[in-house]
Parts: structure tokens; sequence; C-alpha cells
């Protein structure tokens, strides 16, 4: 299930300075789609109840969690193509027999 896939920018203004800090900004359908094309085993589900992961985006990181809302996985990525690397290279390793 993917929870709230979005981002902020920021704009400071320090007397003649400005600075801007912008990150993506990313719908469901795009990070599911980028999910299916470099991570073809994970699936996706609009019922919270029936998901193994819950991911969750802020600034500054994504999270990967269970449903009932234990941190499993913290992707420190600022691209979506890498997150979705980070996360799906953990997802294989979760589900790998042990």
């Amino acid at each position: 299930m993917v929870d709230k896939v979005s981002q902020e920018a920021k704009a400071t203004n320090n007397g003649n300075r400005s600075s801007e800090t912008s990150s993506e900004h990313h719908t469901a359908p795009v990070v599911m789609t980028a999910f299916s094309h470099d991570c073809p085993s994970v699936t996706f589900t609009t019922e919270k109840e029936a998901a193994d992961y819950i991911l969750q985006t802020q600034v500054g990181g994504y999270v990967l969690a269970s449903p009932k809302g234990d941190v499993l996985y913290i992707s420190p990525a600022k691209t979506l193509k890498n997150m979705v690397k980070d996360m799906c290279k953990y997802i294989s390793s979760a589900r790998a027999p042990k």
C-alpha cells in the first residue's frame, strides 16, 4: 500500500540571500509505476489490512512500515529511482528464505 506520496519544497530568505530546498513530488500512481517497472515482485493493494508494507514519504526520506506501524526500513534516497531500488532490495531480502 502506498500512503501519502508527496514531499514539500521550502524557501527561506536570509536578508539579501535566499535559498531554496526542493524535493521530488510524486503521486501514488507514479510511485506504483516505478515499482512495477523496477521491482515487479511488489504488488499493490488499497486495503491496508491486506498490505505487507506501508510506504510513507516525508521530506528527507522514505519509510517502509508494517501495517501495525512498526518502522521496518528507512531510505534516505533523494530520487524516486533510488528509493525504489533501496526498497526493492529490502523487500527482496526480507522475503528471502532464511
